[in-house]
């Protein structure tokens, strides 16, 4: 199924795509305020009864008593397993919790959807002037964050009152955000590591490009990821509960809260002006600048994090 739509996406991406005219960046933004309004004002009611309905109707499903796990996920659960401390069992956990979701694995579809369609999005950006160096570190850094941020936009605040098991283990916050981070900056690499060699060795890119492309992806990839995770602690409620279906759907998967739609604006935010680095500056002088807004933005981030924790526990 993966590689039928990766087929007909590439087909569509290749064919259609580039003799298809762009619409006004105007006509768009005006289409979006419109549905917008229509969504907050005539249409709030009629829209706040639907999502009542089917919260109701899901809530009142009876879930079935045995989860499905995909194939080879438990046998990486059982690596995982083996090992001991707070990095282990963030990562067995994660491991579990998002294999389960169908939602994950459809997203996955979507990315290699997207993945297929670089060859035209290249082709228009070659007609722009944009080399093939900063194409892919634009391409592969946002890739990796769509995956970041789509499949766990709130990874400490996603936990509502769970996280209070990890407050009574003997470890300190730290290790608890230094583990959280590990884990989705692990993935968040792997993903690189193979985009980016596969992307460059497609283009043809020597090996000093395809050097280049990682670290610069590895740098940026590091610097969202910090802003998300630690970030997210100041989402974190210890008296939410999250049980049932749909508050595990909303908590886990979705950004519906303010403070996390702030966040994901941070790191677009963050994202878009290392690029803009990346365009203006040569590679010799774009690494530096990355590599010290990946050190500030990560720093600051945990400091963040790391006291609104501390004042949660406090406050309790």
């Amino acid at each position: 199924v993966v590689a039928g739509i990766a087929g007909v996406g590439a087909t569509l991406g290749s064919v259609v795509l580039p003799t298809w005219p762009l619409p006004e960046p105007g006509l768009i933004a005006g289409l979006f305020v419109l549905l917008l309004m229509a969504a907050l004002g005539p249409g709030a009611s009629r829209l706040g009864q639907m999502y009542e309905s089917a919260c109701r109707y899901l809530q009142g499903q009876s879930g079935t008593p045995h989860a499905t796990t995909p194939p080879g996920v438990r046998a990486l659960s059982r690596i995982v397993a083996r090992q001991r401390g707070m990095v282990a069992a963030a990562a067995y956990k994660e491991l579990l919790n998002q294999s389960r979701s169908r939602l994950n694995w459809l997203r996955l579809v979507v990315l290699g959807v997207a993945v297929t369609l670089i060859p035209a999005i290249h082709s228009r950006a070659a007609a722009l002037g944009l080399s093939d160096q900063r194409f892919l570190v634009a391409a592969v850094s946002a890739l990796v964050l769509y995956t970041i941020i789509d499949a766990a936009p709130s990874p400490i605040g996603s936990e509502g009152n769970r996280l209070t098991l990890w407050l009574v283990i003997p470890q300190s916050m730290a290790a608890v955000l230094h583990a959280k981070y590990v884990v989705f900056f692990g993935v968040a690499a792997a993903e690189v590591v193979v985009l980016g060699p596969a992307l460059a060795i497609w283009l043809g890119l020597a090996w000093q490009g395809i050097i280049y492309v990682v670290v610069a992806c590895l740098l940026i990839t590091a610097s969202t990821t910090a802003v998300l995770v630690f970030g997210s602690a100041w989402d974190e409620d210890l008296d939410l509960p999250v049980e049932g279906l749909v508050q595990t759907i909303l908590h886990e998967q979705v950004p519906i809260t303010p403070r996390r739609i702030v966040l994901l604006n941070l790191a677009v935010a963050l994202l878009i002006v290392m690029l803009g680095f990346v365009w203006r500056l040569p590679a010799q002088q774009a690494l530096p600048v990355l590599s010290g807004l990946a050190l500030v933005a990560s720093v600051v981030a945990w400091q963040a994090g790391y006291h609104q924790l501390r004042s949660l526990i406090r406050g309790r």
